[in-house]
């Protein structure tokens, strides 16, 4: 672990047996094995200056400038500042966008409808994620 390099490391989660988080600089996301190992590896994404909004799986993911993560049901939920919310299965690294990312506004209601401009956080609890967006809408 101590050969790994890293740019802009954040959102730091764990399964109990990898810790999972987003190395921002280069819109990747890497787990760490928590075993006498600690390898350290790329679930998504590729390297600096290597970003955009595509779902995919492995290296063909693009994300920019992902921040934050967490894992409440086995899946990866990411908040990628300048895209959407991205769902990552980590046995497979498949990504995908849960929610777009768009004009700040009305987020009550269901997810598919909801849309945040630069989402910079998220936490679980109780069956629900929660999503904090770094830009409020003016009035």
């Amino acid at each position: 672990m101590a050969e790994a390099q890293l740019a802009q490391s954040s959102g730091i989660t764990t399964d109990g047996n990898k810790l999972y988080f987003t190395d921002s600089e280069p819109s990747a996301v890497r787990a760490a094995d928590l075993n006498s190992t600690g390898n350290v590896g790329t679930i998504v994404g590729l390297h600096l200056l290597e970003f955009g909004y595509v779902d995919g799986v492995g290296e063909d993911v693009r994300l920019q400038h992902p921040i934050s993560s967490d894992i409440p049901d086995g899946l990866l939920y990411i908040a990628d500042t300048y895209n959407r919310i991205k769902k990552i299965d980590p046995s497979t690294r498949e990504a995908s966008g849960l929610i777009w990312s768009g004009p700040a506004g009305d987020v009550e209601g269901a997810a598919e409808y909801a849309q945040f401009h630069e989402p910079g956080g998220l936490s679980s609890a109780n069956g629900n994620i929660y999503i904090a967006d770094t830009i409020m809408p003016s009035e």
